[in-house]
């Protein structure tokens, strides 16, 4: 004979063994579904850094590129400024001997004659003849008294056969005011 236990246990047991597998088995696809979003999640932040991190580097590059350009176009421009002030500076010398050149006849005593004259850029050297020497310190004043001219330097004088004296003078022209001693 067999004993048999009609006790309910059975079904009992029976029943939370399959609560708890079908909790084990929801459990096991919570954690399944969640390692997918998570998954998916760094995924899609991975691609926006990417996209991030690729936007950041184009950036980078048309900055330098426009950086390249800003440099270049300063350094176009500070050269035109350049050769606009050496323009201007040519423009101020030329109107300083055209000045200079129209009343340099007015200077010169009636005794005193004028013989070379050689001008660079910003020097003047004078050669001339005279009868005596007073009217050529006189000329050397009234060349000083001129504001676009430095101090005039009076080379040696010499006297020549027929008795006229030769002298030579040297100066620079410079912008008014702005006076070289």
């Amino acid at each position: 004979m067999v004993w048999v236990n009609l006790l309910p246990w059975r079904q009992t047991e029976h029943l939370r063994r399959w609560r708890f597998w079908r909790l084990m088995g929801v459990l096991v696809m919570l954690l399944l579904c969640t390692l997918a979003l998570n998954g998916q999640w760094l995924r899609r932040l991975n691609q926006q850094q990417a996209i991030t991190l690729a936007q950041w580097v184009s950036a980078q590059h048309e900055a330098a590129a426009l950086n390249e350009r800003w440099l270049a176009v300063k350094r176009v421009s500070e050269e035109q400024q350049k050769q606009v002030e050496r323009h201007l500076l040519r423009q101020q010398q030329l109107t300083l001997w055209v000045t200079f050149s129209r009343m340099l006849g007015a200077l010169f005593p009636s005794d005193v004659w004028l013989t070379s004259l050689n001008k660079t850029p910003q020097s003047l050297e004078m050669a001339g003849v005279g009868k005596r020497i007073q009217p050529l310190y006189e000329l050397r004043q009234r060349l000083a008294e001129i504001p676009s001219l430095t101090p005039v330097v009076l080379g040696p004088l010499k006297r020549t056969r027929t008795g006229e004296i030769t002298f030579n003078m040297q100066t620079e022209l410079v912008a008014t005011g702005v006076r070289r001693r």
